[in-house]
């Protein structure tokens, strides 16, 4: 632990050597631990990215120079995290807002599901007899408290997230879709042309589509015309029900073309309503249908304009 006394690392143990030579006399000093700073420790109020991690040689290293590291050798990984931490803190202050507390019988249930995963994992590592607290102490290096503290942490986080989500959807003027991806205007054209003829749009998908809905015949979850590519929302929200477009030629995100093809299936006028007005109707559907990764991707792609997120352009 960072807050943990310092104490000697131990790097500067040497083995014994081989028994078949002649031992080497090496003279050493030992030189005694760097002194702990005792201001800007992380966790202390006020030190932010100025909190002192490592000291070396009296050269301090601060949360400021881990994060810069991070961000220049692992920047998928890092901005990952920093969307995380976007996303916990706008789901905090939503939660706050709406009035949303986790139910207790909620976290019990994830208690025992978890202690529950343990006793089996702890029985197929070591046998009968096994203790979660044993497999945790070997597999995850903590105590099963912790372990255990930190899943609820996440449960929570889950929960909140999903009624966040489903509460701000009701809200916002929707449709739900069918969608078919291809990666070249060839088979675009050729799909187009069945669809034409009048072959089905949900077959097609799962034969064609490189979207992962192909597999449900192109079915994504109600999206918000700002969470859409915006040359697929604004011609998806130009037309009626059970219209399709033409052949739309998008940036998947990554500087590649791709080739959608996009059907409304249903189109859902937003409702500003309060919470309590819809809780029950986000709990029910929420048990029918949980939230999809897609449907979180498409929140997600709308947090900079929906909650005035900023991001730092230097990053």
């Amino acid at each position: 632990m960072l807050l943990g006394a310092c104490a000697p690392s131990g790097i500067s143990y040497l083995p014994p050597p081989p028994m078949n030579t002649r031992p080497t006399v090496v003279e050493t000093t030992t030189s005694p631990p760097a002194p702990c700073p005792t201001e800007n420790r992380l966790g202390s109020p006020g030190t932010g990215t100025g909190a002192v991690l490592a000291r070396v040689g009296g050269k301090d290293i601060t949360a400021e120079d881990l994060a810069r590291e991070f961000f220049k050798t692992n920047r998928d990984q890092a901005f990952a995290t920093l969307n995380k931490l976007v996303v916990r803190q706008i789901v905090k202050e939503e939660a706050a807002r709406l009035g949303l507390k986790v139910p207790d019988e909620y976290l019990a249930a994830e208690k025992k599901r978890v202690l529950e995963d343990l006793n089996r994992e702890a029985l197929k590592s070591f046998g009968m007899g096994a203790t979660p607290e044993r497999y945790v102490e070997v597999f995850m290096k903590q105590p099963l408290a912790d372990f255990l503290r930190q899943r609820e942490a996440d449960a929570s986080e889950r929960y909140l997230v999903s009624r966040v989500i489903r509460y701000h959807a009701i809200q916002t003027d929707r449709v739900e879709l069918q969608l078919i991806t291809l990666d070249d205007e060839p088979t675009a054209r050729e799909v187009a042309q069945k669809l034409d003829q009048g072959a089905d749009f949900g077959q097609l998908a799962v034969g064609y589509s490189k979207h992962p809905s192909g597999k449900s015949g192109g079915h994504m979850p109600p999206v918000s015309r700002g969470s859409l590519n915006p040359a697929v929302g604004d011609r998806a929200f130009a037309l009626r029900e059970g219209e399709r477009t033409s052949i739309l030629s998008v940036d998947d995100g990554l500087g590649r073309r791709q080739f959608e093809i996009v059907k409304v299936v249903r189109r859902l006028p937003g409702r500003n309503v309060p919470w309590a007005q819809v809780a029950s109707e986000i709990e029910e559907g929420l048990k029918l249908e949980p939230v999809s990764q897609d449907e979180f991707i498409a929140w997600n792609l709308g947090l900079e304009r929906l909650y005035g997120v900023w991001f730092d352009p230097q990053l």
